[in-house]
């Protein structure tokens, strides 16, 4: 056997024959190194893999959550369950048939609050199909349902109902529950021949029918309807005061339901009395608000009015917020429809389309031309947001195609050129 010496003793290789500098145990430990770090880099690779896998899980997870419960429907119903109605004030002897009033009547879905929205009947607003208009015009122009577009555009929000009711439904409503008690704060006074006729007095006044609607048709001289306003909320204060000092929810719910003969409405009796009746409940968590407006000046004795769009948005995201639909307030979704078809009316039935899922109309025209074969959805960026938002347009007309222009608007968003191809799919009516 050799000696083992010999071995420990053999000189090293030649300098050729080195793999690396320095001794094996060094060589062995940089490579133990390397393979560490690999192994590290390995780890963190796959719990980062791994966390982008658990976020995307729950941003689908979410999304599917708000899909479902934010989605519009067919036929552009809200899926929410905040009630929000338009009431229709309207005066039989008016010839012209359109609203002497218009108020939004709304309640969260917890009950924890409510309100009341007056909104002046001489605001100017963009009203689909007819361009800007008076918002009370609509009711004379397109009945209910437009009347209804055209408040919905206004808001941003999607109606549940509507209740229209006459001077003398008002009139009947109010001998029916035995008069309503209110505070005038100053003098109603009219001017007749020079002289000043007091109609009603300042001070606490019970009301029968027939002067409660006198009280809410009453307009100032220099037709403000700002103070118009204020005598509304305190008409309605005092109609859920009645209750709430009598008979209670259930009081004001049987009276609703047990009168259908004096409004009319698209939902049912038991829906008004049912949203009434959540009303009284609620209390003084009831908020009496007026739509913010700006004087444009006076003419022929009414006031007229533009619309403070900022301080609106802000007002239905406090109170109405419930009732927005999908994609309501979202940038992108404003839009000017053009009929390139030449039916009247067709800015009414496409805005009765989009306005419920979310859609804004900005401006209402004629194209250049009736011969539009094509109905055309121009989009002013191609973004895969505008152009995404352009293609959810043609969906729901059914109809269209989808054109990018190079010329920038700062007003609107998409232009929608209503072709025939619209009337063959939908028809002349």
């Amino acid at each position: 056997m050799s000696d083992p010496r010999h071995v420990l003793e053999r000189p090293p290789p030649p300098p050729y024959r080195r793999r690396g500098p320095g001794s094996r145990i060094a060589r062995r430990r940089a490579i133990a190194k390397q393979r560490r770090k690999k192994a590290l880099g390995l780890v963190i690779f796959l719990w980062v893999l791994v966390g982008a896998v658990i976020a995307g899980g729950i941003l689908l997870f979410q999304n599917v959550r708000e899909g479902s419960s934010s989605a519009v429907p067919p036929g552009g119903e809200t899926v929410s369950s905040q009630r929000t109605w338009l009431a229709i004030g309207t005066v039989e002897s008016d010839p012209d048939l359109g609203a002497a009033w218009l108020t939004v009547f709304s309640e969260d879905p917890e009950g924890n609050q409510g309100v009341v929205l007056y909104i002046p009947r001489t605001a100017y607003v963009e009203i689909p199909g007819f361009g800007q208009e008076i918002i009370g015009k609509a009711l004379s122009l397109g009945r209910e349902p437009l009347q209804l577009t055209a408040v919905a555009n206004m808001l941003g929000v999607q109606f549940d109902h509507f209740l229209k009711i006459s001077d003398q439904g008002i009139q009947a409503l109010v001998d029916k529950m035995g008069g309503v008690t209110l505070e005038v704060s100053a003098p109603l006074t009219v001017e007749e021949a020079g002289r000043v006729r007091t109609i009603f007095a300042e001070g606490t006044q019970t009301l029968n029918g027939e002067r409660a609607a006198q009280y809410l048709a009453f307009v100032e001289s220099n037709g403000d309807e700002i103070s118009r306003a204020a005598r509304h909320a305190v008409f309605w204060s005092a109609f859920f005061e009645k209750f709430n000092q009598g008979d209670g929810p259930e009081g004001v719910s049987a009276l609703m339901a047990g009168s259908t003969d004096l409004y009319t409405t698209n939902g049912e009796g038991s829906d008004v009395a049912k949203l009434m009746s959540s009303l009284v409940e609620m209390g003084d968590r009831v908020a009496f608000e007026t739509l913010p407006v700006q004087s444009t000046g006076l003419s022929t004795g009414t006031q007229f009015y533009s619309v403070d769009r900022e301080a609106v948005d802000r007002l239905v995201k406090r109170y109405l917020a419930g009732s927005q639909p999908a994609g309501s307030g979202v940038a992108g979704r404003r839009l000017e429809i053009l009929n390139g078809n030449g039916v009247p009316g067709i800015g009414q039935r496409v805005g009765d389309q989009l306005v419920p899922n979310g859609f804004r109309i900005i401006l209402n025209q004629n194209a250049r031309h009736f011969d539009y074969d094509v109905s055309q959805i121009v989009v002013y960026s191609n973004s895969d947001e505008a152009l995404a938002v352009a293609n959810e347009v043609k969906g729901i007309l059914g109809v269209g195609e989808v054109v990018i222009s190079r010329q920038r608007q700062s007003l609107v968003d998409l232009t929608i050129v209503v072709g025939k191809d619209y009337i063959e799919k939908h028809g002349n009516s």
